[in-house]
């Protein structure tokens, strides 16, 4: 955090670093030694491996599914739950909150985000025949990949705008779509696709603390900084700025506080939480909990799940949540991860049924810093659908034959 505008307002102890940098290197080992072995790097999209006019029709089972799941995710938060947009974004957070979800929220959840592995299987059927799926067609799956980062937004949260960002650039970037398009023209569209992403979450930042106060109040007592502080100079300078320049310019200074904040807050985690209330996946893999206990089995309580961390509604990166179940053996989880990561790319390269899953454990590792994706912004859940597509797509397809 050299160049960072923050510094630790705590005194930070050398173990929790170490052991900070110790997750590090077992999460990047495996894709260090992948890298190694195969040096040569290629995919290949091969549109004679497979039917394409079946996978059409997978694809639209998929978008079927996947709007059902939103159907029924909207039916339990809004009549069920009897949840209002109305009000600013502080009391329509206030009232997701203060409601609690049903069984049909929660199966709604592991059914929508199979929008993701829709958008996935398009873009390689555009790859292949682009004739096979319409402009409308394309234009309602990514309509329903950022349906939730619209629903969130609503909230004035950012982090599923966030992932989504994310998630659509990393399937552009694996399968880019036909045409004479140059380079600089490819990159002057992430470039603005960026940009925009980057108004949009200053935007949703600015609108939510000024809903709570002043914009640049956050900057020295906002949640996320109760831990660090920012440079007393940098934030003079900000507040005598006048209007506009002053939120952009906190917006900004908020972002690398929302990006920073984790290792802090892990450090301290790392420090002052008991051993012995180690949960052993209960707090990483709450979700499991919570749908056992919709069955029948078992009891589940969300506030016994939030306060079992030293300090809450804050990022503590990745390994932070891993710490809280497994102590020092959170190491092999992170190594884990990496190696997970590997294998679903190496099989995606290969197969496209598994690029999904790929995905997801690619946005886990790009935010480790900061959070921890298994566990937020949608994260196991997606993760479950990826593995239906899985199955779903490996059961439905006759593969007609390999290809490297």
């Amino acid at each position: 955090m050299v160049v960072s505008p923050f510094s630790a307002n705590f005194n930070i102890s050398g173990a929790s670093i170490i052991f900070f940098m110790l997750n590090v290197f077992a999460l990047y080992i495996p894709i260090f030694l992948y890298r190694f072995k195969y040096r040569k790097i290629l995919v290949r999209i091969d549109g004679d491996a497979w039917d394409v006019r079946r996978l059409v029709k997978l694809l639209d089972f998929t978008i079927l599914l996947s709007s059902l799941g939103y159907a029924a995710r909207f039916f339990d938060k809004f009549v069920v739950r009897g949840v209002s947009l109305s009000g600013d974004m502080a009391q329509r957070l206030e009232a997701v909150q203060d409601t609690s979800g049903t069984a049909i929220g929660l199966v709604a959840a592991f059914i929508f985000p199979l929008s993701i592995s829709a958008f996935v299987l398009a873009k390689y059927i555009r790859v292949c025949n682009p004739l096979l799926i319409s402009r409308t067609k394309m234009a309602l799956i990514i309509f329903l990949l950022f349906l939730p980062a619209i629903e969130s937004s609503l909230l004035g949260k950012r982090g599923a705008m966030m992932t989504l960002v994310v998630t659509y650039l990393l399937v552009s970037a694996w399968m880019p779509d036909r045409g004479n398009i140059s380079t600089v023209k490819r990159a002057s569209i992430l470039f603005a696709i960026a940009i925009s992403f980057l108004v949009s979450v200053i935007f949703l930042l600015t609108l939510r603390l000024d809903d709570a106060g002043s914009v640049v109040w956050m900057l020295e007592i906002g949640r996320v900084t109760e831990l660090i502080k920012i440079d007393r100079d940098l934030l003079y300078w900000v507040s005598e700025l006048k209007g506009l320049w002053r939120d952009l310019i906190a917006g900004i200074l908020g972002i690398v506080a929302y990006f920073v904040h984790g290792f802090y807050e892990y450090c301290y985690q790392y420090d002052q939480f008991l051993r012995e209330n180690a949960q052993y996946g209960g707090y990483t893999f709450w979700i499991v909990k919570k749908f056992m206990a919709m069955l029948g089995v078992g009891t589940f309580d969300i506030d016994v799940v939030i306060n079992v961390p030293p300090r809450t509604f804050i990022y503590t990166t990745l390994f932070g949540p891993l710490y809280l179940d497994f102590l020092h053996g959170s190491v092999l989880f992170s190594f884990l991860i990496g190696l997970l990561s590997c294998f679903f790319y190496h099989k995606s390269r290969k197969n496209i049924f598994y690029l999904p899953l790929y995905i997801q454990f690619a946005i886990v590792i790009m935010f480790y810093p900061v959070v921890d994706m298994l566990t937020m912004f949608q994260g196991l859940y997606n993760f479950v659908a990826a593995a239906a597509f899985l199955i779903l797509g490996s059961s439905y397809m006759p593969k007609r034959r390999e290809y490297v």
